[in-house]
This record gives C-alpha cells, sequence and structure tokens, in this order.
C-alpha cells in the first residue's frame, strides 16, 4: 500500500483523500434521491388514487345531487298521497338515470387497483342499492311505501356513495390534501342532510303536519347538518369558508329558514300553509349553492393534487441539481487544492533545495578559508617565536656591550686622569716617560680590546640586520637600531685604531727620551683631546645600548603580543572551521530531508544533488555545471512526474 502511494504524484494523493468524502456524498446523494424517488412516487400513487377518486366523487357527487332531489321529490309525493310532484317527479327520475349511467359508465371505465379494499367494498355495497332504485321508484309511484321508508331508502343509498368518497381522505399523507378532503366530505354530508331535511319538509309540507317520526327526523337532520357544517369550517382553508360565506346567502337562504323556525314553531299543531312546491323550489335553490361550494372544493383537491405533484418533481430536479452541484464543486475545489497545495510545495522545496546548496557551498569554503588561515597562523607563529629567540640573543649582546661600554668609560676617565698627570709633571719627564710607557702600553691593551669589541659589535650587528631582514616588515624598526649599532662599531673600531697609532707614536717618542720631550705637551693636548673623543663616543655607545636595549625589549613585547594574537587567531579559526563542518554536516541532514518531502511530495529529486557528509569533498555548485540546481530545471523535472 505504501509502496503505491509513493508511486502516485501529490496531487493524487490529495484528490484521492477527497474521493473518500466525495464518495460518501455520492453516495448519500444517490440514497437520498433513491428516497426521494420512492417517496415521491408513493405521493404520486397516492395522488393519483386520490386524483382518480376525486374524479369518481365527482361523478358521484352529480348523482347523490340527483338522488337527493328525487328523494325530496318523492317524499313530497308520497306526503301528498300523489297529488303533487306527479310531474315532477317522472321528470326528476329521467335526470337522475342520465346522472346514474355516467355514473356506471365510470366505474367500468377504470379497475380502481389503486384504491384500498375499503374503497371496493363501499363501491360494491353502493352499486348495489343503487340497482334497487327502478324498484323503490315503482313503490313511490304506486303509494306502497311509506315517506319515512322511501327516504330511509335513498338515504341509506346517498350515505352508502359518501362513504365511498370518505375513503380518498385515507389514501394519502400529504396533510393537505388529506384536510381539504375531509372538508370535502363533511361539506357533501352537511348538504346531504340538507337534502333529507328537504324530503322531509316537502313530506310534511305536503301532508300539512309531520307524520309520525318525521319530526324527530327533521331535528336530527338539522343537528348532523349544523355539525358537519362545523367540521366543515374548522379543517376547511380560510378561502374556502369564506368562499361558502359568499356563496350560500341570498332570498332562498333567507326563506328557508323562515320556513325551518315555522316547522319547529308548528310542528305539534301542524297547519303549515306552505306548498310543498315552493319550499321544494326554495330549499334546492340553496342545495344548488352549496352544489357550487361542493364543485368548487373539489376543484381546489385536484388543483393541489396536480401543485403537489408538480412540486415534488421540482423538489425531485432541484435534489438532483444540487446533489449534481455539490459534487461537480467537491471535484473542481479538490483539483483546484491539490493543484495550488502542489505548486507550492514544488516552489518550497525548490528554494530549500537551491538554499540548501548555498548554504553547503559557502560552509564549504569557509571551512577550507579556516583550514587555510588556520595552517597561515601557525607558520606565522612558528616564525615568531624563532623572531623572539633571535631578539632574546640580540638583548643579551646589547647588555654585555652596555657593560663593555661602562667599563670603557670608566679606563678613558682614568686616561684623561693620568694625561693631566703627566702635563703637571712634565719637568719630570724622564721619570715620567717610564710611567709614560706603561701606561701606554696598559692603554694600547684596552685600545685593543676596544676594538676587539667594537669589531664584535660590528658582527653582531650585521647579524641583528639579517635577522632583521628576515622578519620582514615587523623587523624594521630593529634594522634601524642594528645599523646605528654598525656604524658606532665602526667608529669606536676606527678611533681605537687612531688611539693606538697615537700611543705607538708617543711610545716611539717616549723611547726616544728627551728628544721628543719639546713635543710631548703638544702630545699629551693632543691625547686629552683624543681621549674626550673616545670618552664621548664610549659614552654615546653606552647610550646607544641602553636605547637599543629598550628598543629590543619594546619589540620583543610586541612580538609576543603578536603571538598571542595568532595563537588566538589560529584557535578561532580552528573553532570556525570546526563550525562550518558542522553546518556542512547540517546542510547534508537538510538536503537529505528536502529529498524525503520531494519524494513523499512526488517531485523529482537527484541523488546527485545530495551533499557528501565532509566539507573536504563539498565542491562549490559553479564547479559542476551538471549538478547545478536551478528552479527552471527542478520545475522541469516535477513537471514530468506531476503529469
Amino acid at each position: 500500500m505504501n509502496a503505491l502511494l509513493n508511486r502516485l504524484s501529490f496531487s493524487k494523493r490529495i484528490i484521492i483523500l477527497m474521493m473518500i468524502p466525495l464518495c460518501g456524498l455520492s453516495i448519500f446523494s444517490i440514497v437520498t434521491i433513491l428516497d426521494h424517488i420512492q417517496a415521491t412516487k408513493q405521493t404520486q400513487r397516492e395522488i393519483d388514487s386520490v386524483t382518480e377518486l376525486t374524479e369518481l366523487g365527482t361523478v358521484i357527487a352529480e348523482a347523490i345531487h340527483e338522488w337527493q332531489k328525487e328523494r325530496g321529490r318523492s317524499a313530497g309525493y308520497l306526503g301528498s298521497a300523489g297529488k303533487k310532484f306527479s310531474s315532477e317527479i317522472r321528470s326528476q327520475h329521467r335526470s337522475s338515470d342520465q346522472t346514474m349511467a355516467t355514473l356506471r359508465q365510470a366505474i367500468q371505465a377504470n379497475d380502481y387497483s389503486l384504491q384500498p379494499p375499503e374503497f371496493h367494498a363501499a363501491l360494491d355495497k353502493s352499486v348495489s342499492l343503487m340497482e334497487k332504485v327502478p324498484g323503490l321508484r315503482n313503490e313511490v309511484l304506486a303509494l306502497k311505501i311509506k315517506g319515512g321508508d322511501a327516504v330511509g331508502q335513498y338515504t341509506k343509498m346517498i350515505t352508502s356513495f359518501l362513504s365511498v368518497i370518505d375513503t380518498s381522505a385515507k389514501l394519502t399523507q400529504e396533510s393537505d390534501i388529506s384536510l381539504l378532503l375531509v372538508s370535502y366530505s363533511n361539506f357533501l354530508r352537511a348538504k346531504e342532510n340538507m337534502g333529507i331535511e328537504r324530503a322531509v319538509l316537502s313530506n310534511a309540507f305536503g301532508a300539512d303536519a309531520f307524520k309520525a317520526d318525521f319530526y324527530k327526523r327533521y331535528c336530527t337532520v338539522l343537528a348532523n347538518q349544523a355539525a358537519y357544517l362545523s367540521s366543515f369550517q374548522a379543517f376547511a382553508l380560510p378561502e374556502h369558508i369564506q368562499f361558502y360565506k359568499r356563496t350560500v346567502r341570498g332570498p332562498s337562504v333567507d326563506k328557508v329558514s323562515e320556513w325551518e323556525a315555522l316547522a319547529f314553531a308548528k310542528a305539534d299543531t301542524g297547519g303549515f300553509g306552505v306548498r310543498p312546491e315552493d319550499w321544494f323550489t326554495e330549499i334546492t335553490a340553496k342545495i344548488d349553492l352549496m352544489k357550487t361550494v361542493e364543485d368548487h372544493i373539489a376543484n381546489s383537491v385536484r388543483q393541489s393534487s396536480e401543485q403537489i405533484a408538480s412540486a415534488n418533481s421540482s423538489k425531485f430536479y432541484t435534489l438532483v441539481s444540487t446533489a449534481a452541484a455539490l459534487i461537480t464543486l467537491t471535484l473542481g475545489l479538490s483539483y483546484w487544492v491539490a493543484t495550488f497545495t502542489s505548486r507550492s510545495l514544488r516552489e518550497t522545496v525548490s528554494r530549500l533545495h537551491q538554499g540548501v546548496d548555498e548554504v553547503a557551498a559557502a560552509s564549504g569554503q569557509v571551512s577550507q578559508a579556516s583550514i587555510a588561515m588556520a595552517n597561515a597562523a601557525n607558520e606565522q607563529s612558528t616564525s615568531l617565536n624563532h623572531t623572539s629567540g633571535i631578539l632574546s640573543n640580540i638583548t643579551d649582546i646589547t647588555r654585555s656591550n652596555g657593560e663593555l661600554a661602562g667599563n670603557a668609560n670608566a679606563i678613558t676617565a682614568e686616561a684623561r686622569k693620568m694625561v693631566d698627570n703627566s702635563l703637571e709633571e712634565m719637568r719630570t719627564l724622564q721619570n715620567a716617560m717610564d710611567e709614560i710607557r706603561t701606561s701606554s702600553d696598559e692603554i694600547s691593551a684596552i685600545i685593543k680590546t676596544i676594538d676587539e669589541i667594537a669589531f664584535q659589535t660590528n658582527i653582531l650587528a650585521l647579524n641583528a640586520a639579517v635577522e632583521a631582514a628576515r622578519a620582514g616588515q615587523a623587523g624594521t624598526g630593529f634594522a634601524v637600531v642594528a645599523d646605528e649599532v654598525r656604524n658606532l662599531a665602526q667608529r669606536s673600531a676606527q678611533a681605537a685604531n687612531d688611539t693606538t697609532q697615537k700611543i705607538e707614536d708617543s711610545i716611539k717618542r717616549a723611547h726616544n727620551g728627551t728628544s721628543i720631550s719639546s713635543s710631548v705637551g703638544s702630545v699629551l693636548e693632543n691625547i686629552v683631546g683624543k681621549v674626550r673623543e673616545v670618552d664621548d663616543v664610549v659614552t654615546k655607545i653606552d647610550e646607544a645600548s641602553q636605547n637599543q636595549l629598550a628598543a629590543i625589549l619594546e619589540v620583543q613585547s610586541a612580538v609576543r603580543s603578536q603571538e598571542e594574537v595568532v595563537m588566538g587567531a589560529s584557535t578561532s579559526t580552528e573553532e570556525t572551521a570546526s563550525a562550518a563542518e558542522e553546518l556542512h554536516s547540517q546542510a547534508g541532514n537538510m538536503q537529505a530531508s528536502i529529498r524525503d518531502l520531494a519524494l513523499q511530495a512526488g517531485i523529482a529529486y537527484r541523488d546527485e544533488n545530495l551533499i557528501s557528509a565532509t566539507p573536504a569533498q563539498t565542491q562549490p555548485a559553479s564547479h559542476s555545471a551538471q549538478n547545478e540546481f536551478t528552479p527552471s530545471r527542478a520545475k522541469k523535472e516535477e513537471e514530468l512526474l506531476w503529469n
């Protein structure tokens, strides 16, 4: 499973991930649509059944309307013992026969398979009662049946057909249609009781008195009529109630109410004084108004059924359209999210890849530079150590020169005193010549020593100059001091040579004795001058040695400070190199992580671009054009894999 996912691009993974809720949404939509289709079919069957029964109910209502009139005329005919309604009743029979024929055709035209068993039972019973109407008519015309019995048989048949219509309210779960059917049924029964009232009072007005239990039946009919109208108003739509109130009114309605009150008032005594024909005409006019309301309600039932069917169809198409739109939107959104996310991820991986390459190259260069600096610092530290040793030797030599210069200065002072004594003892020249010769020998030895010191100083100065030249810029000041020391040494040597020459001359003159005594004074004066010069030179040598020593000490201190700085720099470069190696290692780890991320995202990423573990193997990106990373190249590779 993991291997299969790894072979898929990131966008395809997102699409697969989005397919889970999409499949759920699709399944839910399909189930919902199927449920709605099933519910729509059930509702449609119910509506078709209600429509079918409503159409039949309209035909039944027409037949009932005629039967009600036939019942009323039959009651009047029987109540007047055949004296009244004789022509009207035969005409009514023909009208009733027409509606009965229409009813039979409607029943035979459909098998009413959608209707429940109780409908078929009620319809069969009603049809069987309807088939007895011809026999009932014959009995009425022959005056072989009582008015109450005739009215009862007509009422029984009409009530049976009304029960057929009543079953329509049980056929649907649509509350609006069910309430309409209930109100329609109640209105039909109210109208039926009004028809019974017409028959009862036709009989009473024909006989000019209530027979047997007709008054009781009359009261029951009025009570039932009021109850059914009340139920009708409880379940009917407000517009139907308003239509009923607007329709069922007028002179006929008022006249019927007046005669109803009269029937109550003279129920016990009779003598109503109302022609049954007039009553029949007025009550029929009122019942016709009720028939208008009945037809209006029946039309409303049909229209409501059609509206519900249309609404269910619209709801179905809306549901299908909504589900299709949601699925399409989800697919589009999934594709957009996958594309946008993968594009952002590609750009991020590309930037990370380029940044890691740059960090790796920079860390490698820093590491190499740090190693080079560390090597240079070590070499410089070695050179400074060597220079410091040479300076230590020069310091010792300079100190020795200072001590020798001090001794020479003391000797020069003593020689000067001796020359002064020689000048004072010119008169005792003979004796003094021996002392002068002795002193000259000593001076000659000292001068030789000075000459040797000057020679050694000159050699040391030359060596110091050579070492200063090796030290480069750091030994420039020391070279100047060494040059001055060399000059002083040369002058000292020159002065020593001159002094030696003079002393040798003095010795020769002393050996010559008195022959040169005349010139001893001038010679001594020259000696005094030379001794003073030597004294000055030795003093200068001493001062120069002291200055040279101070300068060398300063140079040595500077060299030591520089050595410490170099050692610190060497340590810092080593730490920098170590940090660069660590940075390079971290860059390698980061690039490995980027490679894993690229592989997980399905983005092209080659192993040859991986950073090596050590900086020594790291080469700058510019050294290898093949492995150089560029966003355009990465983008091409990623698009190849992406597509």
